[in-house]
């Protein structure tokens, strides 16, 4: 993890921000600081009520106007219609977003036959963002890719297949899709060195949000005890707001952030020989599926 030697400018102010599940929680108050902030938002969530219900609060709120697309991160191919509509409608995005995250407590199936919770937390934000950087690369001043993270990483075991030979559900697959999602922010950071782009991983902070199942007993009684305990959204998202906005991390890619600070992941958790066998399996996983040619 390293460093960019590149001098940039940035400036929220004016720029374009995509944001994947800016509809509620976390994301949402993301959307809403950052369009306080000059940022021209644009919310991407697969359900178009929820997200102009934001927009509206949003635009109310601050008078700036917000944009919505649809975007389903369980699918392949809705994450390339979007990338298209979004490239031909609004142009090149300044700052990337990758806020949307899900739990799955059964193990269910994304449509390209992908655990759902790797395919949304994990699967998903490479694809979308592989599709994205080329288009960022053109950019003259820096462009900036967030990943939104949990210290959850730190109880996920690493699997080199992802899952693939086992049915992956609840904790250790949200776990898995956390770590698996730093990896991959890591070696793209590595791989781009020396480029306009910085990406960084960002733990938000223990807030309740929608994504915890409530269908149980047990669920219900540990929603109740996080949100008792939890940060408030606004606050959680500022960790987000501080990677994407703050004049403070120009340059800066490869880093964890929390509490507002570049941190160190915890001892013992990463490797470089498990990074790269990640991205290669990931590489391969999605030329199969003739997703990558």
């Amino acid at each position: 993890m390293s460093e960019t030697t590149i001098e940039k400018t940035f400036d929220i102010d004016g720029s374009l921000v995509v944001i994947t599940g800016g509809n509620t929680g976390i994301g949402k108050e993301t959307a809403r600081k950052l369009s306080w902030a000059g940022a021209s938002v644009l919310i991407a969530c697969r359900n178009l009520e929820k997200a102009s219900s934001a927009k509206k609060d949003i635009e109310t709120e601050t008078g700036n106007p917000v944009k919505v697309l649809q975007l389903d991160l369980s699918s392949f191919e809705s994450i390339k219609n979007f990338t298209n509509r979004l490239i031909g409608q609004y142009g090149i995005p300044d700052v990337l977003i990758n806020n949307a995250a899900i739990y799955s407590r059964k193990h269910i199936k994304s449509k390209d036959g992908i655990e759902m919770t790797m395919a949304v937390n994990y699967y998903a934000p490479f694809y979308l963002t592989s599709l994205i950087l080329p288009h960022m690369l053109e950019l003259n001043n820096e462009a900036r890719i967030i990943n939104v993270s949990s210290d959850a990483y730190s109880f996920g075991k690493y699997i080199p297949d992802l899952g693939k030979s086992r049915e992956l559900k609840g904790f250790s697959a949200y776990a898995l899709s956390k770590r698996a999602l730093m990896y991959y922010s890591f070696d793209l950071a590595e791989k781009l060195l020396n480029t306009n782009i910085t990406i960084n991983c960002v733990h938000p902070g223990h807030s309740a949000t929608g994504i915890w199942p409530s269908d149980t007993w047990y669920w219900k009684i540990t929603k109740a005890f996080i949100s008792i305990n939890a940060d408030p959204a606004s606050y959680a998202a500022e960790n987000i707001v501080f990677a994407a906005s703050s004049p403070d991390m120009c340059g800066i890619s490869g880093k964890y952030l929390s509490n507002l600070e570049i941190c160190n992941t915890k001892d013992n958790i990463f490797n470089a020989a498990e990074q790269k066998q990640l991205w290669d399996f990931t590489l391969c996983e999605l030329e199969e599926l003739g997703i990558l040619k």
